[in-house]
């Protein structure tokens, strides 16, 4: 079974409609400046009110392993996402399973990070939408997420297109920039009636 991620969640609304619709992780981008981003006081009330059976992620753009490792100490964290230029020994110092993002102008180092981190996560962007081209996805033993401009309408090709152990979608269940509670209803619906031919 494909799991599934919801990202860059900021309000209790959002956490309302993950408790009820149990995506197998939720997102939290909590290095400043994005158009998502929460801040640490956000999180703590986010993280606490987030339902047990949803593992945490917390999401991290070059910051410092001490940085992350307080924060996802404090917020309890299941996951630690680093969406940056983190390498592999930065990677190293995190204390929490790691999910390392490599955009495809990374996606030759794969085998640097594989022995240093949990799960992989295949993107475009920063959870702006922006796709790229699927068949560039490398090979690896490790599991990962695919991410980058998906939607309801077109999960279910990625998924046959890249056999991902995840999906990750951020702008593609919201409406003007809102979670939107029948997207999210209808991106895991179509996710979980997928079938693996």
């Amino acid at each position: 079974m494909v799991k599934v991620k919801i990202c860059g969640n900021r309000t209790a609304k959002d956490i309302e409609y993950l408790n009820e619709l149990k995506p197998d992780y939720a997102g939290f981008i909590l290095t400043a400046g994005f158009k998502r981003s929460v801040g640490k006081d956000t999180a703590l009330l986010l993280t606490k009110a987030l339902s047990g059976d949803i593992k945490s992620v917390g999401v991290f753009v070059d910051e410092t392993a001490d940085t992350v490792n307080t924060l996802a100490r404090e917020l309890k964290l299941d996951y630690v996402q680093l969406h940056g230029n983190e390498s592999p020994g930065e990677c190293e110092k995190i204390e929490f399973p790691v999910i390392k993002v490599l955009k495809p102008d990374s996606f030759g180092r794969v085998r640097e990070y594989e022995n240093t981190v949990e799960l992989f996560l295949f993107d475009a962007g920063y959870g702006d939408g922006a796709a790229f081209d699927r068949s560039l996805v490398p090979e690896t033993a490790k599991p990962f997420f695919f991410a980058g401009g998906l939607s309801t309408e077109n999960v279910t090709q990625a998924i046959t297109e890249t056999n991902p152990f995840a999906v990750d979608v951020s702008s593609g269940v919201e409406t003007d920039g809102a979670k939107d509670y029948g997207k999210i209803k209808k991106f895991i619906n179509t996710v979980r009636s997928y079938e693996n031919e």
